[in-house]
């Protein structure tokens, strides 16, 4: 009798962890936010960890943050398309399975304007067909009502209005290839 047993798992040879790292810039119209946002993923299919912090916005407020659907900075951030969204869903929260991928929630600003950022996102992924290297990163002029309203505005965008600053999410780290998601090596055991 063979008792074959074959299985197949990935295993990366690649480097990890993938840092991507976007430099918000102010959009144009007089808007003096600016900052810095950081996201890490530690393996494949492992959760993104956002970090950063943003400058000069309104004390005391919520502004949306959202990944958007291209790079294009050629007209600063009226370029980017919309929230990035590959699978056609309404607009939500950041925790809510009914979302679009871009989807970040709201950061709150403290009484200087300063707004910390650090969240994690279960779903979310630097790399692959559905990567966000390349892609951009805004904070919004308002709040994200999360899709909770059942107006047009809020299940497309959250009513979150313009971008105050956006930056491209470029990589940080490796240097060279990212991961490959296709690449799996067959595990035989006998």
């Amino acid at each position: 009798m063979d008792f074959t047993i074959s299985a197949r798992i990935l295993i990366s040879t690649d480097s990890f962890p993938v840092i991507g790292l976007s430099v918000l810039q102010p959009a144009p119209g007089g808007s003096l936010v600016y900052g810095q946002i950081q996201l890490t993923q530690q393996y494949f299919g492992s959760p993104l960890v956002i970090e950063g912090i943003l400058y000069n916005l309104k004390p005391s407020t919520s502004h949306g943050l959202h990944v958007h659907e291209t790079g294009d900075l050629s007209q600063a951030c009226l370029s980017l398309g919309g929230h990035f969204n590959p699978h056609g869903k309404l607009h939500g929260s950041e925790k809510s399975s009914e979302r679009h991928l871009g989807d970040l929630g709201n950061v709150l600003t403290d009484e200087f304007g300063i707004a910390n950022i650090y969240l994690v996102i279960q779903d979310g992924s630097l790399f692959g067909a559905q990567g966000w290297i390349g892609r951009s990163i805004a904070v919004s002029e308002f709040q994200d009502d999360l899709g909770e309203n059942i107006d047009e505005g809020s299940q497309r965008s959250g009513n979150s209005g313009g971008s105050l600053a956006c930056g491209v999410i470029g990589i940080k780290y490796p240097v060279g290839s990212l991961p490959n998601e296709n690449k799996m090596y067959d595990y035989i055991r006998q």
